[in-house]
């Protein structure tokens, strides 16, 4: 190939992000939407209203009217234009559940920022508190009181949806019962609720490759050679939406990823990070194996194949991957080897126009943005990159103590962009007999040194 390759692209520095790209798609998405029938699914909060009451009350219609909560304001919750902007967090967590609230999505922005705050136990210990007040209502009309009851079921239809596994927490688990028994003869629809958390508490939570069907065959992995672009495809995209559906949204809050603790704060993105790396790796580490030119020649084509059918499958993740181990410094600068791939400048010009960092990934998010009705896996790398620049730009509490909710929103604009990605999805792709080993194979070149890599492509191609 010739020396116009450019230099290796990075997505940071900061070795804790992913290193660092596509034609236009001609076949179907690897990823497709699955529908699944959720409680409340498509249920509007009158709608939702009138199942949680009883028949009496079913001709019951919530009208809420135009005010912003003035008993909130002299609690300390600050509201400009019509959107919250700060707030101590129990007066929040009662604005998120007041029939007063007419903030579009505010339960569901402040459940998706909740844990920076304060724990799963604190939050149930508040939400308790609030319902044992609408219990204690002396004078307030029956309507009004149903009103605040159907708030509270939405509340826990939003936190039950986006954060499941927090009702896996043993912290939790006996207050949760305690709580669902003390109101079940106050509240019709706590057997709703109990129901919704039932849900949450079945999702299984199982290490990766337990979450794929047919995954532990004790076959061995086949050569590279012996293995189709596309089988490496299938391979790796049924991995990798495992890997990215099994992200919480919490994984995503403080850039818990560069901490010391970041196993324990954020583990399934932790283990999605790493293995965007392990790939990259053994995408260079593999060429560089190749003793003969023309083997090579022959597996960087293969790869670059590989590359494309990501793209156009949407396999935003697997793209990026094989496009940053072809870009590698320790692989481009082979030219003599570059040269005996077959149209390897035709080739990589669409890769590297769709990978094309400038402008903040300004062609991919382009192309998200025209094809974001179909189901896809996104660039880890931008959407690290995003969080981290609403994380690092605003503080998490105002200067008086209060909660900062514009960071909330901004945060939570972005995670409710990721959450319906992870849901309704499935791979069309099917473990082989060999999944577990050929995976990983992969996974153990997660910490590869580049310098030693590079390192042997000096000895493959010398300088000058």
């Amino acid at each position: 190939m010739s020396s116009s390759l450019p230099p290796r692209l990075f997505y940071s520095s900061n070795r804790n992000l992913p290193r660092t790209v596509i034609s236009t798609p001609t076949i179907e998405p690897t990823i497709k939407r699955e529908e699944k029938e959720r409680t409340f699914d498509g249920m509007s909060a009158e709608q939702i209203t009138l199942m949680v009451c009883p028949s009496q009350f079913r001709q019951v219609y919530i009208k809420i009217t135009d005010t912003i909560g003035e008993k909130f304001k002299e609690q300390g919750l600050k509201i400009e234009n019509k959107l919250t902007v700060s707030g101590p967090l129990e007066v929040l967590i009662n604005w998120a559940v007041t029939p007063e609230n007419l903030e579009s999505n505010f339960a569901n922005m402040f459940i998706l920022n909740y844990h920076t705050y304060c724990k799963p136990i604190q939050l149930l210990s508040i939400i308790d508190k609030i319902c044992n007040d609408i219990v204690e209502s002396k004078n307030e009309p029956v309507k009004t009181i149903k009103q605040k009851w159907a708030k509270i079921t939405i509340f826990m239809k939003i936190w039950t949806d986006l954060l499941p596994y927090d009702f896996h927490d043993k912290e939790i688990l006996g207050a949760i019962e305690t709580f669902l028994q003390k109101y079940q003869s106050q509240f019709v629809g706590i057997a709703q609720i109990r129901k919704m958390i039932q849900a949450a508490q079945s999702i299984p939570h199982l290490p990766t490759f337990e979450r794929i069907e047919n995954s532990n065959g004790e076959e061995k992995t086949k050569p590279l050679k012996e293995l189709s672009a596309e089988t490496i495809v299938g391979q790796l995209s049924l991995y990798e939406l495992t890997l990215f559906t099994g992200i919480e949204m919490k994984d995503f809050l403080g850039s818990a990823w560069t901490k010391k603790d970041k196993y324990e704060r954020c583990p399934r993105l932790c283990e999605f990070l790493e293995h965007f790396n392990a790939v990259t790796n053994w995408v260079s580490y593999s060429i560089l194996q190749e003793s003969d030119i023309n083997a090579r020649a022959n597996l960087i084509s293969k790869f670059i194949d590989v590359a494309k059918i990501m793209y156009e499958q949407m396999n935003f993740t697997g793209f990026f991957e094989f496009y940053s181990g072809l870009n590698s410094s320790a692989i481009s600068r082979l030219t003599k080897t570059w040269e005996l791939v077959e149209n390897a400048s035709q080739r990589m010009e669409p890769l590297r126009k769709a990978a094309d960092p400038t402008r903040s990934y300004a062609s991919y998010r382009k192309y998200i943005q025209q094809n974001k009705s179909k189901g896809y896996i996104p660039f880890i790398g931008v959407i690290i990159q995003d969080l981290t620049f609403i994380d690092e730009g605003n503080p998490d509490k105002t200067e008086s103590g209060d909660v900062n909710f514009e960071k909330c929103r901004m945060m939570a604009n972005q995670l409710l962009t990721i959450r319906p990605l992870q849901n309704d999805q499935h791979s069309i792709y099917k473990a082989l007999p060999f999944f577990k080993d050929f995976i990983l194979s992969i996974e153990q070149h997660k910490n590869d040194d580049e310098k030693a890599q590079y390192d042997i492509s000096l000895q493959i191609q010398p300088r000058n």
